[in-house]
């Protein structure tokens, strides 16, 4: 039976599951809470009662009562407890959480719709009266919310319960399950089949000097899969803290390069970065040449041709409206023995002393996995070096932060499964030497792209520059993000570290649901955190935290 740890084993029993999901504004279905009644195939649902808080009634559209019959329309509660739908299954497996086959109406019926009322003392009630016959087994109903972006705001906090369901005339108990208290709204920035593309992937994060958040993510026009295959790298501003987002601004697209079709010209796994001291933007991608080469794949076991695998760098003079045309630096950053080194991806930065620096990565010659290493310009991008490499060599992604002036940390993907957790180096002499982290194999991943961002306090040392002047905590802050599990891409959390990352005390979860966990942050303002990832329920989610969060 499906979820059946969760659900009641009584006839006539209600359960009630409030799912950790983020909840999206300007869209027209949210799972908010799944009721679950168990019946031996007789009865009649009569009604259910839900109320609503913590955003104003004439933000939200409606809510309505969804009917899924015997399949749930959550696809995993939990790492050993997902639905049995086949059909859920495989649809997840190649679109990802962009699928959202909880809202498509051949698998879910609507029972009732209400456009709530007033508030009365700051909470809103909604009575679903649903005459539904019950079929044997356990039925599955969820209710649902619309909420317009007028008259909230992305930090706002959304508090909801179902609170009393009928049957036959009968009040059933009701068992609860998850949190009904302080659901985070977000906005759903790209979902699969937007502007004709079929997967949003890889997403990096900056905020300008100006304060415009500029996003930048893969089109793969054609699938999900990596590399090589039609792909190329866009970018979408905002202006108004991540509420609204422009259409999709071609960064890099290779298009025909050397007489081959588009899909043997991929370029992807972006990573942004932000001068802080000219505002000019840079973004570096991988491009793929060549036929059918993965992104780990190698030419009959040797290294690479140059032009089938090197990184290629674009710079935005304007604030990421236009692109120049693409500058490749193979030749500056390759090392005798690298069949392939290329970006982060996520977010690069710019040190207090104008240093850019790019997270870097490369596989070598004879080995499965990359070594990891930082690409650097000490002239604003006009040449770049790469230093030595860290002494993992399972690593793959990695995210920098300077957490001390002239000191950097690397947070690296870690495939070693014998040794299994975040890998962590630090170099104070830009990677000539690195020194393993105390927090090294502390931090846990299922093997996924994490995000790093320093915040420094008012008047800190470690202030670059930039549109942000400091948080008003009063202290520096180190946030990382990832899917918070050793083994599946689920529950995106963000920790906080007051200490430079010795310890992580503080974490907030954002989305429970199983996603592929890709994430990357930016400040928003001074006291905001932004987060663009890789969501349960769409492809890319933007959402705001206030730092405040961490310490309370």
């Amino acid at each position: 039976m499906i979820f059946s740890g969760l659900i009641a084993a009584v006839i006539g029993a209600v359960s009630v599951y409030n799912p950790v999901y983020p909840v999206m504004v300007e869209q027209p279905h949210n799972i908010i809470s799944q009721v679950e009644i168990e019946s031996d195939g007789t009865g009649t649902l009569d009604y259910v009662d839900f109320e609503f808080s913590g955003i104003p009634s004439s933000s939200v559209r409606n809510v309505r009562l969804m009917y899924s019959g015997t399949m749930s329309c959550l696809f995993r509660k939990s790492a050993t407890e997902w639905t049995t739908s086949i059909a859920m299954l495989e649809g997840f497996r190649f679109t990802g959480g962009g699928l959202r086959i909880w809202e498509d109406p051949s698998y879910v019926m609507q029972k009732a719709e209400v456009k709530p009322g007033k508030a009365q003392n700051g909470v809103v009630r909604v009575r679903f009266t649903a005459p539904v016959k019950l079929v044997k087994g356990v039925n599955y109903f969820y209710v649902s919310m619309e909420i317009g972006l007028k008259g909230v705001k992305l930090t706002d906090r959304l508090d909801a319960a179902v609170t009393g369901v009928s049957v036959d005339g009968k009040s059933l108990e009701i068992s609860q399950f998850g949190p009904n208290e302080g659901r985070r709204l977000a906005v759903l920035l790209r979902n699969s089949g937007d502007f004709g593309v079929h997967t949003y992937r890889i997403p990096g994060l900056v905020t300008t000097n100006k304060g415009t958040i500029v996003a930048v993510y893969d089109l793969r026009w054609n699938n999900a899969q990596d590399l090589n295959d039609n792909i190329d790298v866009a970018v979408s501003r905002s202006t108004d803290g991540g509420r609204t987002w422009s259409r999709n601004i071609t960064a890099i697209d290779m298009g025909c390069s050397g007489g081959l079709p588009e899909s043997q010209n991929g370029v992807g796994d972006p990573c942004i970065l932000l001068d802080q001291k000219t505002g000019y933007l840079y973004v570096m991608g991988l491009w793929s040449h060549g036929v059918g080469q993965s992104w780990s794949s190698r030419a009959d076991g040797v290294q690479y041709p140059i032009e089938w695998a090197q990184p290629v760098i674009v710079c935005s003079k304007d604030d990421g409206r236009t692109w120049s045309a693409p500058v490749f630096i193979y030749d500056q950053v390759a090392k005798p023995g690298v069949i392939r080194p290329f970006q982060g991806p996520g977010r690069g930065i710019t040190m207090t002393d104008g240093t850019l620096v790019f997270p870097f990565q490369h596989i070598e010659t004879g080995e499965s996995f990359a070594g990891n290493s930082i690409v650097y310009s000490k002239d604003h991008g006009a040449t770049w070096l790469v230093s030595e490499n860290t002494c993992g060599h399972m690593l793959t992604e990695s995210q920098v932060a300077e957490i001390e002036p002239g000191v950097l940390i690397l947070n690296a993907r870690n495939h070693d499964k014998k040794n299994p957790g975040r890998v962590v180096y630090t170099t104070s002499d830009l990677g000539k030497t690195w020194t393993e982290h105390p927090s090294s194999h502390i931090l846990q991943e299922p093997v996924c792209m994490g995000s790093l961002l320093n915040v420094p306090a008012k008047g800190s040392p470690l202030i670059a520059g930039g549109s942000v002047a400091g948080n008003n905590l009063g202290t520096d802050i180190l946030l990382f993000s990832n899917p918070d599990t050793p083994r599946i891409r689920m529950n995106m959390t963000i920790k906080a570290s007051f200490d430079k990352g010795n310890t992580w005390p503080k974490s907030i979860l954002l989305d429970e649901g199983e996603g592929w966990g890709y994430s990357c942050m930016s400040m928003i303002d001074d006291d905001t955190v932004g987060i663009l990832y890789e969501s349960g329920v769409g492809q890319l989610l933007f959402q705001a935290v206030p730092l405040k969060d961490f310490i309370e």
